[in-house]
């Protein structure tokens, strides 16, 4: 998503609120809140937040990576609400880009588990036992460039086991990718001091010169990736 001249920020700040009813999870609601990546995010102290989850939420996560330029990852950071088993789905919007995603966990600075197949979507799901805990959803381009867009689902974790560990990954864990450790390693490097990203107002195009510093805000419509 960065280029040379400047960094191009899409930010839609809509309330992650949780779409159920009382007897069960909703998933058939209209659709998931929409959140469109912030960079810079390719370190933990930049991951954009996408706030507590609870069981029963839903929501999306719209960017763009390449294999060909300079961002190669992208961060997102979650917290549980309660002991949560969450499932994602990552397409891309190009048959020739394969991306994939690791589970990172900030308070240890290493990866719990990582998707790494040729799947399309690439799919995983992961296990939060207790509350209060955050974890990072990182992602990353095997192969291509191309428009992405997250899907995240919540449920509750009904049989959490307390002698377990914290966080686990499901699913069968694969062989690493060639370069596979030098490039999720770079999202592991010592910790950086916090960003202080810009506030942005829903619909927003938010410019940074990278030289200066500078600001600038656009009114933008924003269109999602996929039609609703």
């Amino acid at each position: 998503m960065s280029t040379r001249s400047t960094i191009l920020l899409l930010a839609a700040l809509a309330p992650l609120a949780a779409c159920y009813d009382d007897d069960d999870d909703c998933y058939d609601c209209g659709g998931p809140p929409v959140y469109f990546e912030i960079e810079p995010n390719n370190v933990p102290a930049q991951a954009n937040f996408l706030g507590t989850l609870y069981p029963g939420d839903w929501l999306a996560v719209e960017g763009r990576l390449s294999e060909f330029l300079p961002d190669l990852l992208d961060g997102f950071a979650l917290r549980s609400g309660t002991a949560i088993h969450v499932q994602f789905a990552l397409y891309e919007l190009s048959s020739g880009a394969d991306f994939d995603v690791c589970l990172y966990d900030p308070d240890t600075g290493q990866y719990v588990f990582c998707w790494e197949t040729d799947s399309h979507p690439e799919t995983g799901a992961f296990t939060i036992h207790g509350g209060g805990k955050d974890v990072h959803l990182v992602l990353s381009p095997f192969l291509g460039d191309a428009q992405y867009r997250l899907e995240i689902f919540v449920y509750d974790a009904c049989c959490s086991d307390e002698a377990a560990q914290l966080v686990e990954g499901d699913g069968e864990r694969m062989p690493l990718r060639p370069f596979s450790s030098e490039r999720w390693s770079r999202y592991a490097a010592p910790v950086e001091p916090k960003a202080q990203l810009p506030r942005s107002l829903p619909g927003q195009l938010i410019e940074v010169d990278p030289e200066t510093g500078e600001l600038r805000r656009t009114p933008l419509l924003v269109q999602p990736l996929f039609p609703r």
